[in-house]
């Protein structure tokens, strides 16, 4: 594997743990919310 390969996969895989991280936020954001508040579910 070249350099520029590594580079490439290092940066998607960060691309996905970022991508996680937002998903896993906001997941527990909503599920924080929903419990806050249920007559606000439609």
């Amino acid at each position: 594997m070249t350099q520029q390969e590594g580079a490439t996969f290092l940066r998607a895989g960060a691309l996905l743990l970022v991508g996680l991280v937002l998903w896993g936020v906001n997941y527990l954001v909503k599920r924080i919310l929903d419990k806050r508040a249920p007559e606000a579910q439609r």
